[in-house]
């Protein structure tokens, strides 16, 4: 609800400092100079601004009475203020912590803008429990403070009510930033250090050698194994950094949860950081909250971002720098048009006036595939089963939504397999290089085979021939195509499809999203979540995010015996 803007109405300035005082009196002057872009915050410039030395004179002037509390606008509070004018601890949050939560039960309705120069302990916490999202942080160090201060007072302002929420967590080498969106204004930001790399090295190690399912079985300690994973990853990850922005998706309905989405930032260019795309984000859980796993609970992808600088310059773009850079870049990409205007569509790759047209590889095999080393060029053979039924299957669940008359509908279904015309593996790609060369697919999904070599050495999709012998082409040769094509979503229903060097190559094609599999997966479990992400984002018009998300929940409950749903991995640009 939004306050009164009567000429009556007032600011308080809650600081014990003479520079906070200048610069937010600046910053306020300058209001009207904003208006253009931020118009919903005129009515602050028309509010006076008064100044109070300590939280107890704050409360004493504006809230013990009822027309004092009636008259406020808006509450700016400095986060290292005094509880009183003489005496207190300087720099201390313990204050400004206490009278936020005051201010919370006696003037909900009053916006306020906490002013921090460090990250302060409690403050993120604060946030959630105000439930009319009113309150941002402004971070004092910013370069532009009149503009980032017309910014968090738009995003207080309670003008748009439908805002897009996004939580977004960059995974460095040593430490993990988040920042907390709703539309283009900064709720909350933080960074948290890796408290230890021991452990985390020790979860990557035990990641890339593990897979609930191997030759076809499903192993019998899977959720244990699962349940773990999922531990590791939130309390290295989540609990001290977005945790309390997130909790509320465990603990409540799906039609009460708050509409929000998550994203994990990949920094490809240093080694380390881009070891850390095998950890299973998706998996996160708290303790307490059993089966309940982050993917089945938050729409959730993964992206990749390319270092823009070279690696011999990154200590000097790290740290501070390096996280305001990052910043930059998201809110930037919240604020562009195009951005805007898709998430106002709620969209997903290929969102547009025209239907859909999708490309299907069935290279469903049974035989030897051979696949050569892209560093080495050595040769390895392997031995692949049958999986005509699955790919039959999912051919079918694509083609049925090609002839739905409501939502996201495909206008066409091209499919590609074995045939009297197409008997070898070179022919088959032959066949395919042709159609991408001469027609235009907004979706790719590739479902057969897949094989990672150890070490980055290459992921290849294996492309079938009749006679029993087939060819792994490297996913550099599938981004090819994507580029050609203006392939805009790639499916890869393959065992293993979902790595990083795939998401790399797919990103830089110009791929918008990618859908895989981290583990092998059952056949039949598969088809399913496929079935449901397609529904989801074809028929319901759901994003990719947010399909994935329904479509990890929903086999989650109906093949809870199979781990399909955690195997399920979402990259996206956006």
């Amino acid at each position: 609800m939004r306050t009164d803007t009567s000429p009556a109405q007032r600011i308080a300035l809650i600081t014990d400092d003479l520079t906070i005082c200048e610069l937010v009196s600046d910053a306020h002057s300058g209001l009207r100079d904003q208006g253009a872009r931020f118009p919903d915050v005129d009515r602050f410039a028309g509010m006076g601004l008064v100044t109070y030395s300590s939280t107890e004179k704050a409360r004493t002037a504006c809230l013990d009475l009822e027309p004092a509390r009636a008259a406020l606008g808006l509450i700016v509070l400095d986060g290292a203020v005094r509880a009183k004018s003489i005496g207190g601890t300087t720099g201390s949050s313990v204050a400004a912590m206490a009278l936020l939560d005051l201010l919370t039960h006696t003037v909900p309705d009053v916006p306020v803008v906490v002013l921090v120069s460090t990250p302060v302990e409690g403050l993120e916490l604060r946030q959630v429990r105000r439930s009319q999202g009113n309150i941002r942080s402004l971070d004092l160090s910013d370069e532009n403070l009149p503009l980032a201060f017309a910014k968090a007072l738009s995003g207080v302002s309670g003008g748009d009510s439908t805002a897009h929420q996004r939580i977004t967590v960059r995974v460095g080498e040593y430490a993990a930033q988040y920042l907390v969106t709703e539309g283009a204004n900064v709720k909350a930001s933080g960074e948290y250090e890796y408290r230890s790399l021991m452990d985390l090295h020790h979860l990557l190690d035990s990641i890339s050698n593990y897979s609930p399912i191997s030759e076809g079985r499903v192993a019998g300690n899977w959720r244990a194994m699962l349940d773990k994973f999922g531990e590791e990853v939130f309390r290295l990850f989540i609990n001290e950094t977005i945790g309390p922005f997130i909790i509320d998706q465990y603990q409540t309905s799906k039609r009460d949860r708050a509409p929000i989405e998550l994203r994990f930032d990949i920094e490809i260019g240093n080694y380390e950081a881009a070891r850390l795309f095998e950890l299973p984000f998706e998996l996160a859980r708290p303790p307490e909250y059993g089966s309940d796993f982050l993917c089945t609970r938050v729409p959730m992808a993964r992206r990749i971002r390319f270092m823009k600088h070279a690696p011999h310059e990154a200590s000097a773009n790290s740290g501070r720098a390096a996280e305001q850079t990052w910043q930059a870049e998201i809110l930037t990409e919240l604020e562009s048009s195009e951005y805007r205007d898709a998430r106002n569509a709620n969209p997903g790759p290929g969102q547009q006036e025209r239907p859909l047209r999708l490309l299907f590889i069935n290279a469903s095999f049974e035989g030897t595939a051979t696949v050569f080393n892209e560093t080495t060029g050595a040769q390895t053979i392997a031995h692949l089963t049958e999986l005509a039924k699955k790919t039959a299957d999912e051919l079918k669940v694509v083609k049925e939504f090609a002839t739905l008359k409501a939502g996201r509908k495909l206008e066409s279904v091209s499919s590609v397999s074995v045939s009297p015309r197409i008997r070898t593996a070179a022919q088959f790609r032959r066949k395919i290089e042709d159609l991408v060369s001469s027609e235009k697919f907004d979706i790719l999904h590739f479902s057969g085979h897949s094989i990672n070599l150890p070490g980055d050495e290459g992921t290849f999709l294996v492309l079938p021939g009749e006679s029993g012998q087939a060819e792994g082409v490297s996913v550099r040769k599938v981004a090819s195509w994507v580029e050609q094509a203006g392939i805009r979503m790639v499916v890869l229903s393959s065992c293993g499809g979902s790595s990083l060097r795939t998401s790399i190559e797919m990103m830089r094609s110009g791929a918008e999203a990618v859908l895989g599999f981290r583990w092998d997966v059952d056949d039949h479990a598969r088809v399913e979540y496929l079935r449901i992400f397609y529904q989801m984002y074809l028929q319901k018009n759901m994003s990719v995010a947010q399909a994935y998300c329904e479509a990890c929940n929903e086999v989650r409950l109906s093949h809870f015996g199979l781990p399909i749903w955690a195997s399920a991995v979402a990259v996206v640009r956006d």
